[in-house]
This record gives C-alpha cells, structure tokens and sequence, in this order.
C-alpha cells in the first residue's frame, strides 16, 4: 500500500492512502511543506506493509510522530521530491533542534 504525506523535523505530520488522494491535496501538501521549509518539511511518497501501515498509525494516534518517520524511514520503499535540499532535509529528520523558530 502507498501513504502519502508530509514529514519535517517533528517526524510525520500527514498520513494520507494514496487512493484517496486529489490532485487538490496533493497541491495543498507540496504549498503546505514549501511554506515550512524551516521545519525541513517534505512531501514523501511510502510504500507499505499493512504491518508497518498499523505500526505507524499506532504511532501518530500516541502522538509519537517522530517514531513514525523513523518507522517509515526505516523500513518503507520511500519516494521524497529529488532536490538537493529535500534529500539534505531527509537525511537531518526527525530532530526537533532544526526547528528555526524552536
């Protein structure tokens, strides 16, 4: 299965199944994560296994969103934007301290 979302320095902020998706959201996500490069935000792409899938979930509704990107990181085919800031920002997440306005 596919998620996609936005990550940042926190860890993961959105977890959206790509089939339910809109060219609409996927617009809102890539402005909302522009808008939020101090948090070294980032759209990414995962491929999932609903074991993982339930794994990570379990780790945002307990509000651990950082063990969610670390989760996902770890053990997901990701696909992130292929700029070289955005693949910086990928290799420095999760970490709270690169929060511009921490």
């Amino acid at each position: 299965m596919i998620r996609v979302g936005i990550a940042d320095c926190y860890g993961i902020e959105s977890y959206i199944d790509e089939k339910k998706l809109t060219k609409s959201t996927l617009g809102a996500l890539k402005m909302r994560a522009q808008a939020n490069r101090q948090r070294y935000a980032l759209v990414y792409k995962a491929e999932v296994s609903e074991e993982l899938d339930a794994r990570v979930k379990k780790a945002m509704k307990n509000k651990k969103c950082a063990t969610a990107l670390r989760l996902i990181k770890k053990e997901a085919q990701v696909k992130i934007e292929s700029s070289p800031a955005s693949i910086e920002h990928w290799k420095r997440i999760p970490n709270e301290k690169l929060d511009a306005f921490f």
